[in-house]
């Protein structure tokens, strides 16, 4: 279990470690490039997809729970204490995000996706690896 879970925490900080090299450039060098308005993207919906496997992980091996989705696993790592309930909400929220950007459910802005990866996304994360890190399994 230790292993996947390091690669998990490893391939989510690569994620974060590139939001956080694109949100570095002015808005206008961002917006202008599709590379980095695709890596962008790329970046939130593997995030997302790293922290939810990072949570399926815990709560199969530490707590024998199966979950019902993004939101279901996030709400439950909150219930058992392993991360706060601001972490969980702002996991929440990325999920949606990366529903738009995956589903292409209408227009995806990614004005929205870069300064919400700059004003709390990021943090949320990097939040969310601490959390988990510091978390002891004891199944």
């Amino acid at each position: 279990m230790e292993d996947r879970l390091n690669s998990l925490i490893s391939e989510l900080l690569t994620a974060v470690g590139e939001m956080e090299k694109i949100t570095s450039l002015p808005i206008n060098e961002f917006y202008s490039s599709l590379t980095n308005r695709f890596s962008l993207r790329y970046s939130v919906s593997l995030s997302v997809e790293s922290a939810f496997d990072i949570a399926v992980i815990i709560l199969e091996k530490c707590f024998n729970e199966m979950v019902d989705g993004y939101k279901d696993a996030f709400d439950k790592l909150y219930a058992h204490g392993i991360i706060t309930k601001e972490v969980s909400e702002g996991l929440k929220k990325i999920s949606a995000m990366r529903n738009i950007i995956v589903h292409r459910y209408w227009t995806v802005d990614d004005i929205r996706i870069y300064n919400e990866c700059k004003e709390w996304i990021i943090k949320t994360l990097r939040e969310f690896i601490d959390e988990v890190k510091s978390f002891e399994c004891n199944p």
